[in-house]
């Protein structure tokens, strides 16, 4: 490998490792806030928080691969144009597809790595995540039950208690239980409930209901009571509650992530590096890159949406990108 080639590598590796850094760090803050009041009352100590960034870590890197690599292209060529050295190197001899070989280098590299990562690592990684949060959530909810207030269980139910039992640390015993369910338009009311997770593939409370009576009804006729020494009911909870999770909640059951992965690096890289050799300074290159490479990157994504056979698609994304890629260096990137 040639030496300025080395020296180009090696001048935007430390942009890029510092973005691998700050943008996980950042986003998962935002997420630990945004999740904050789900998860107060779950009892998570720091070995559980640990366990849940742990968990983000894929993701987050993955999602932070294509910005920091664009950061790091931008950075690099535009340090170089700012200092003379990428003029100098111009004038030695050194062409545009020369002088383009460290971003190409780097951008295949990135999007190698953010496929591997997201095929071997962040898909068990996000399903461990999911299963953890939900159930956090979900004991947090179950547990910050108020007594003598109305307490939203989503999914459309309300329940309202008088007083709290002893009970097991999972689980909740409380005496006068009234339930609400509007969309199955159905009130219950018992002498004591035990409510607590229940076990399974999907997140939901289980109740137990002892000594109480059940209204059911449609509107516009008269309601059927009926009389219960015993009922057990199942309020699922998963499908309301994996809205507030954000973007990870999403990547956890997207089918075409490895190539939207892809697609990210692929344009954002390619961007940067024709973006980066063309600009004067690194503020002009960042500003041409932002919109550039988010446009480029929306198209490809949108075609992977619509493309019904993945694997061609990766390989007319690749061979498009790089053609593209190396039209724009060959035609505009000659020496100012």
């Amino acid at each position: 490998m040639p030496l300025f080639v080395r020296y180009l590598l090696r001048r935007a590796l430390a942009p890029l490792g510092l973005c691998l850094v700050l943008i996980p760090a950042l986003v998962f803050a935002l997420q630990a806030a945004r999740l904050g009041h789900h998860l107060t009352g779950a009892g998570l100590d720091a070995t559980s928080v640990g366990a849940l960034l742990l968990l983000s870590l894929p993701t987050l890197v993955a999602f932070a691969l294509p910005l920091g690599l664009a950061t790091a292209q931008i950075y690099s060529l535009g340090s170089l144009a700012e200092s003379g050295e990428l003029l100098s190197l111009r004038s030695a001899g050194a062409g545009p597809l020369t002088l383009a070989r460290p971003g190409l280098l780097l951008t295949v590299g990135t999007t190698a790595a953010s496929v591997l990562l997201v095929i071997i690592v962040e898909r068990p990684a996000l399903r461990s995540l999911e299963t953890r949060v939900l159930s956090a959530a979900g004991r947090a909810l179950l547990l910050g039950a108020a007594p003598r207030s109305f307490n939203t269980l989503l999914d459309g139910h309300t329940i309202y208690f008088d007083a709290r039992l002893p009970s097991a640390p999972n689980e909740l015993r409380v005496s006068h239980l009234f339930l609400a369910a509007p969309r199955e338009h159905r009130l219950l009311a018992a002498e004591s409930a035990r409510l607590s997770l229940a076990a399974g593939r999907s997140l939901a409370v289980s109740l137990e209901l002892a000594n109480g009576e059940l209204l059911a009804g449609q509107l516009h006729s008269a309601p059927e009571r009926l009389r219960f020494a015993r009922l057990t009911l199942r309020v699922p909870l998963e499908r309301s509650l994996r809205p507030h999770f954000g973007f990870l909640a999403g990547l956890a059951r997207d089918p075409l992530r490895p190539w939207s992965a892809a697609a990210s690096c692929l344009a954002l890289g390619l961007c940067a590096t024709v973006i980066g050799l063309r600009a004067p300074t690194r503020l002009r290159g960042a500003a041409l890159c932002a919109p550039t490479g988010f446009a480029l990157h929306g198209v490809l994504l949108g075609v992977v949406a619509l493309w019904p056979h993945p694997a061609a698609l990766a390989v007319v994304c690749l061979g498009a990108a790089v053609a593209a890629g190396l039209v724009l260096l060959r035609g505009g990137a000659g020496p100012r």
